[in-house]
């Protein structure tokens, strides 16, 4: 099971993580914060991520501005970041990609059967994050 708790002495993530941002092409109308995927059949493009969905995933980062499909957009690798989020972020627990709201991230990992948790960061207040992209496990 992940761990889900961030400790603050853990020096894998900095307080004041460097931001960092690659170019994309908006492969569909995105906002500002949407976790996004890239993949072979979208080259160079970026779709929002959706947990239940393993062909949507896995997130490489967060749209850092509102784009329409087709327009130049930038994406936060890492660092920190207001994403598009359900309920509550808890402050230093991990925030996962949702497996019901597109382009969303949760304080809880998805529970569904096929769906994959990934854990995209640490929340550091209740609306900002440290984007830390991780791996995707497959829940069976």
């Amino acid at each position: 099971m992940y761990k889900t708790d961030y400790d603050p002495d853990d020096d894998l993530v900095a307080d004041a993580a460097e931001t960092v941002k690659a170019d994309y092409i908006a492969g569909q109308n995105l906002q500002s914060g949407d976790a996004v995927y890239t993949s072979e059949q979208y080259p160079g493009k970026v779709i929002t991520c959706l947990a239940s969905n393993p062909s949507r995933m896995p997130c490489i980062g967060f749209a850092a501005h509102s784009a329409s499909l087709g327009q130049p957009v930038k994406v936060t690798l890492s660092g920190p970041l207001t994403p598009r989020f359900t309920g509550v972020l808890d402050v230093n627990k991990c925030v996962f990609v949702s497996e019901t709201d597109p382009g969303f991230v949760t304080s809880a990992p998805p529970s569904e059967k096929g769906s994959l948790i990934q854990p995209v960061g640490i929340a550091k207040t209740g609306s900002v994050i440290i984007a830390r992209i991780g791996r995707e496990v497959l829940i069976g």
